[in-house]
């Protein structure tokens, strides 16, 4: 009568089998970012976006002698974004909701006879207790204030940044970031996705050593 019992753990077994092959197919499956550019230490990847016709980026660097206390003030220093940031004509802080949440109304250059892309975004800042990263978040939050005449409000946009501190003084920094423009063909956006992510983070990489956002504290970053 104990063998009887034997089949159905054989079944059991295959099942499970079946499931874990399943699994490991479906990872497989998934797209992984592809590597795009390659230029002055900062790397740029890229991917569809659920399967959709835009492309999701992701761009890398790594930074010495700089603290998570600098990056965030440089964050916070809304108004002053259009120096670091590429295509970026106008920002403004319409509301602090608490010393590490915001919302930020942003203006984005489109070449004519197109119009120019605003952008309202709710920021949330933190520090990962898992790895003492410096995490910036940043979602489109488009029905705050009504929309401009004179611009094509972006519905759909979101954004981390992440500042992950490691070896002696260095921060490896990352950021994620999808949008959708609206009004303008998926392939025709693809063709330089690229070239933003790229100049914003050699930018940002040299802008944050500035001598003004050195000594900035924070009670919400630990050291």
């Amino acid at each position: 009568m104990i063998c009887k019992a034997k089949p159905a753990l054989h079944i059991n077994f295959y099942i499970f089998f079946l499931f874990t092959l399943f699994l490991s197919n479906y990872a497989n499956s998934q797209p992984d970012w592809e590597l795009a550019r390659n230029r002055n230490g900062v790397l740029v990847y890229t991917k569809f976006y659920k399967n959709e016709g835009l492309k999701q980026l992701k761009a890398e660097t790594t930074v010495s002698g700089v603290s998570l206390h600098s990056f965030a003030a440089v964050f916070k220093d809304v108004e002053n974004t259009i120096l670091w940031a590429d295509k970026l004509k106008y920002a403004k802080c319409l509301k602090k909701i608490s010393p590490t949440e915001y919302i930020n109304y942003f203006i984005t250059d489109i070449p004519w006879p197109l119009r120019r892309r605003e952008g309202i975004f709710k920021i949330n800042m933190y520090q990962d207790k898992n790895d003492n990263a410096l995490v910036i978040e940043s979602i489109a939050f488009p029905d705050f204030i009504p929309e401009s005449d004179t611009a094509v409000r972006i519905l759909e946009a979101k954004s981390i940044w992440k500042f992950t501190p490691f070896g002696d003084n260095n921060l490896a920094v990352q950021s994620i970031f999808y949008a959708d423009p609206r009004g303008f063909p998926p392939f025709l956006v693809n063709l330089f996705v690229t070239d933003s992510p790229l100049q914003t983070m050699t930018n940002l990489r040299e802008y944050v050593k500035q001598e003004k956002y050195k000594n900035a504290k924070f009670d919400f970053i630990k050291d």
